[in-house]
């Protein structure tokens, strides 16, 4: 889904003012504009939080350094594929290059969210083995090839994309174009790889957050001593049978104050660990909602539905305005940071 398909009928060629543009195209770089200034200024943010020194003395504050510099580029990409749209025609190259980077960008940036979470889960499991030093090292190779890989994951938008001119209103389209005989195979390629791009760093962060909160509450239940609590004793009695209602309740109020006790500690970690639940809830949903919407569209004409695909298109760009709250605000040590 591009924002030629889904806009692209919509844009009067004859006029490059975007006050003489529908109603659709004017509300469409609204809100894009919205979503463009939001994202910028909460990537800036996180940069200025990541360029200290402090949070970069571990490898997370890599990652998420460069995940910030990732949402400030695909945000500018995204305002060229508007200004593009709307005022000139494109060319070959920039139809193929504008659509790679605006998957190529996201997905990075997702990418690099769930290798944080993944050496978060290291740390965790490893302790005192773990190698901050070692992870440093890592950090540039891990980068490189994940870029890489992504890369080539993403190349059919550079070998499809093309521009196309409409037969009636000569306008240029940058669509996705296959060949007759590779077509059905292509495209469900295409797709697979797709849907596993979306999936795949989602499940990691769910993982990862289990991971951290069930080894972190065992390795305090191993350190902590626990101390049974004192019941009163209960002197003998004649074996009547209100005397044993009376113990058989005891037994029970002290049962349940054993099972509070053992649920005690295992809320406060749910509690101090919520974000790390939260945020990958709120991106599958989002994420999810956007696999689903796009695939209903697939069989429908996007020009009699487009604000619902523009929905549906924006919400691939949500991820890139959580970096701020999902790592910084959400941390006591880059909140120290980002607030000095």
């Amino acid at each position: 889904m591009s924002l030629d398909a889904i806009l692209g009928s919509h844009v009067r060629a004859i006029t490059k003012s975007i006050f003489h543009q529908t109603i659709i195209i004017k509300i469409s770089v609204l809100l894009l504009g919205l979503l463009i200034g939001i994202v910028t200024i909460l990537n800036i943010f996180a940069t200025d939080t990541f360029t200290q020194k402090r949070p970069r003395q571990i490898a997370c504050g890599w990652y998420l350094l460069i995940s910030s510099f990732l949402g400030r580029f695909t945000m500018i990409t995204l305002m060229f594929k508007i200004i593009f749209l709307v005022h000139f025609e494109q060319g070959n190259i920039t139809c193929s290059l504008t659509e790679f980077q605006l998957q190529w960008l996201p997905t990075s940036f997702e990418w690099l969210h769930a290798r944080v979470s993944i050496e978060r889960a290291l740390a965790v499991l490893q302790q005192a083995r773990y190698s901050n030093q070692a992870s440093l090292c890592r950090v540039k190779w891990i980068v490189s090839s994940l870029f890489l890989a992504m890369a080539i994951i993403c190349s059919p938008e550079l070998i499809f994309r093309r521009i196309l001119v409409g037969r009636q209103d000569q306008r240029t389209w940058c669509v996705f174009t296959f060949s007759v005989t590779k077509k059905y195979r292509t495209t469900i390629l295409y797709g697979i790889s797709n849907l596993l791009l979306f999936i795949m760093p989602l499940t990691i962060d769910f993982i990862t957050s289990i991971i951290i909160i069930i080894d972190t509450l065992s390795l305090k239940e191993n350190t902590t001593i626990c101390i049974e609590p004192k019941y009163n004793r209960i002197a003998p009695q004649p074996n009547t049978h209100g005397v044993n209602n009376f113990n058989a309740q005891q037994n029970k109020n002290n049962k349940f104050i054993v099972l509070r006790n053992r649920l005690r500690p295992i809320k406060r970690q749910l509690i101090k660990y919520k974000h790390i639940l939260i945020a990958p809830t709120l991106l599958g949903v989002f994420s999810m909602s956007r696999v689903v919407m796009v695939f209903t569209f697939v069989c429908t004409k996007l020009n009699q539905s487009s604000f619902f695909a523009l929905f549906a298109y924006l919400i691939g760009f949500f991820p890139s305005t959580t970096i701020l709250f999902k790592f910084v605000l959400s941390s006591r040590e880059y909140r120290q940071v980002y607030f000095m």
